[in-house]
């Protein structure tokens, strides 16, 4: 079956979760068998072929930010959101890259700048579109009902427009979400279409995850008197909730825990400078590679304090593969993966005292930490994309099956 996945940044522009999970799909696909092609945005229009098999198409329709639009001076930023209602040049553009393509199905995952005209370009050629929902950004012009850092109380008026703009196409659209709260959210606020939830799976196969606990045990056979080692990697912004780590470890009896802080965001600039002040603390900056699986391997728990409008962190599944326990927010995506005392723990990372203390109690057992590490491996052997992926082609076969009934 051929598709055309939507993102509205792909390689060499990929800065989030949404734009490495359609590039790990669309990868996946095509070594599934599928053909498939992917719409995205770009400097200029040009198209090619990856190694991967998967065929590119990039439109100029408008502005491409490699870092986002949050960081956009205020007559920019609203250029940006004016795009972003509906994209003229992207509805024709993607018409015609779709009647060239012809797929029997259109992924959309990311449609920032894009707008909603890919819709209703896949309308206008009765190619039927399935949306993978990364976050709330058809209900929110914020992605995440959060304005400044700090939680919305109800829609704004301009996303209160917005989401009723989306909802003509939100209505009836198959939609994959991430987790079930990310779901509850939709349905309260229209979602009536068919959907399948499929957590972010492991992007390893079962021999790599074995090779990661192979090397992961033989670490730390070389350094067992080592300090337990807490790792936060993501973005840093207030979603992440990076500052609320920073808050609990300002209130840890010395000596702390080591913490190694990996990542890049608005909040980077802060979080550098608190960290310097830390021997404890290490600041890693944003990693990939070699040094993202170093970092992994070192860590012995992970704290990943997101709000619960983070729809499911991309982080959690990597900290399974890596036999990493997490301490996560009890409310929101995260908690629904966590089996609490197998693979992580629980709390309410708002109370910076009661997340020391979880911290402190943790790390004063290293055995016991380090016993949960074998539930994680176990847990990231049932979550892979071999796994997953036979449920999500299923989905999107019906999907297909039945648009052709209906035409």
């Amino acid at each position: 079956m051929k598709v055309c996945l939507v993102s509205a940044l792909y390689p060499p522009l990929e800065t989030g979760g949404a734009e490495t999970a359609a590039r790990r799909l669309a990868e996946r696909l095509a070594a599934g068998g599928w053909e498939v092609c992917v719409l995205t945005g770009w400097h200029r229009d040009e198209s090619d072929v990856l190694p991967s098999g998967v065929r590119v198409r990039r439109i100029r329709a408008g502005w491409v930010f490699k870092k986002g639009a949050d960081r956009l001076p205020p007559l920019p930023r609203w250029f940006w959101r004016l795009q972003n209602l509906w994209n003229p040049t992207a509805f024709r553009k993607a018409r015609r890259v779709l009647a060239e393509e012809r797929p029997r199905l259109v992924l959309v995952h990311n449609f920032s700048g894009l707008s909603p005209a890919v819709f209703d370009a896949a309308l206008a050629l009765k190619v039927p579109a399935v949306f993978f929902a990364h976050d709330y950004f058809p209900l929110c012009r914020h992605y995440s009902f959060e304005r400044k850092g700090k939680p919305c109380r109800g829609h704004c008026p301009a996303c209160g427009l917005w989401a009723r703009l989306n909802r003509r196409w939100l209505e009836r659209t198959p939609t994959v979400f991430l987790s079930e709260h990310s779901r509850s959210v939709y349905r309260r606020h229209g979602h009536a279409g068919e959907s399948l939830l499929w957590p972010n799976p492991v992007d390893l196969d079962a021999g790599q995850i074995a090779a990661i606990e192979a090397e992961k045990a033989s670490f730390r056979s070389r350094a067992p008197g080592l300090t337990v080692s807490w790792l936060f990697m993501g973005r840093l912004d207030a979603l992440k909730g990076v500052e609320a780590v920073m808050r609990a470890w300002e209130r840890l009896t010395p000596p702390a825990p080591r913490l190694l802080i990996a990542g890049d965001g608005p909040l980077a600039a802060k979080v550098r400078a608190w960290a310097a002040g830390r021997p404890e603390v290490e600041w890693l900056g944003y990693v990939s590679g070699d040094e993202k699986r170093r970092c992994l391997i070192a860590a012995d728990a992970m704290l990943l304090p997101s709000r619960e409008t983070d729809v499911s962190p991309l982080v959690l599944p990597e900290a399974l593969a890596h036999g990493i326990p997490v301490l996560a927010a009890e409310r929101g995506a995260a908690a629904e993966s966590l089996r609490p005392g197998l693979t992580g723990w629980l709390c309410d990372v708002g109370d910076a005292g009661g997340l020391a203390q979880r911290v402190a109690g943790i790390s004063a057992d290293p055995s016991a930490l380090r016993a949960m590490s074998a539930a994680c491996f176990a847990a990231a052997r049932e979550r892979t994309y071999e796994a997953a992926l036979s449920r999500l082609m299923d989905f999107l076969r019906r999907a297909a099956d039945r648009a052709g009934r209906s035409a």
